[in-house]
């Protein structure tokens, strides 16, 4: 079947899962995923990029885990 079907947004269970496989060993709050899912239209290459974005800043700073107070704080 050769349909075109357009993607549908990620929610923030999408936003969730692909934290989980972009920023493995990087707890991130409900509310930065949210907010990275929100300021990314919901598109999954740029979710991902941000995620990994976040990860990668709370893991340099030795951090566990970020939310996005600490998110706003370091940008």
């Amino acid at each position: 079947m050769l349909d075109w079907l357009a993607a549908q947004p990620c929610d923030l269970d999408d936003t969730r899962e692909l934290a989980k496989a972009f920023a493995p060993k990087v707890k991130l709050g409900d509310d930065l995923l949210d907010a990275i899912r929100q300021s990314s239209g919901g598109r999954a290459r740029r979710v991902v990029v941000n995620v990994s974005r976040a990860g990668e800043m709370a893991r340099n700073k030795g951090w566990t885990s970020i939310d996005l107070k600490a998110w706003g704080e370091e940008q």
